[in-house]
């Protein structure tokens, strides 16, 4: 039995719109699930600044986000926003460590506004953010305040 040109295409066209919807499926799940998987490895939120020093910022500003053992007072992960403009959402863990984070142990945040590539050097116009108090991983919507002109490395070399 021979099928007709019109419902042959009509067909080939079905099969193609089922198999593209179904591949689009797929890939939408694996998305959300390597999404869902970031957020618990890591910390994310939104960076503001405190009006009062905001006019120090200007558009071509890195911000240096990172994680810190508070045992330790090491940095185990950093990320660098280029061209921070607040406020702007950060995120931070696991793709962004030194080494493999471990889940049930609590992070500290810190943010610097670097202007010269030199972030442990403080220049005119640099802020800063207070180091938090510890987080776990998985925290979610953190609000990070920008909130002093940076004078000093806060950390032990």
């Amino acid at each position: 039995m021979r099928v007709p040109g019109k419902i042959m295409n009509k067909l080939l066209l079905i099969f193609f719109l089922v198999g593209m919807t179904t591949l689009t499926i797929f890939a939408l799940m694996k998305e959300v699930d390597r999404n869902e998987n970031d957020l618990q490895s890591g910390i994310s939120g939104v960076i503001s600044v405190d009006p009062f020093i905001a006019s120090e910022l200007v558009k071509t500003d890195n911000a240096h986000i990172f994680l810190i053992d508070p045992e330790t007072r090491d940095i185990v992960a950093s990320t660098v926003v280029d061209t921070f403009v607040p406020p702007t959402t950060f995120y931070i863990g696991e793709q962004n460590a030194f080494q493999p984070l471990i889940p049930e142990k609590n992070y500290q945040l810190l943010v610097i506004v670097d202007k010269d590539g030199q972030v442990e050097i403080p220049s005119h116009g640099e802020v800063a953010g207070p180091i938090t108090a510890p987080l776990p991983l998985g925290t979610e919507r953190y609000a990070y305040l920008l909130d002093h002109v940076y004078s000093a490395w806060p950390l032990k070399h």
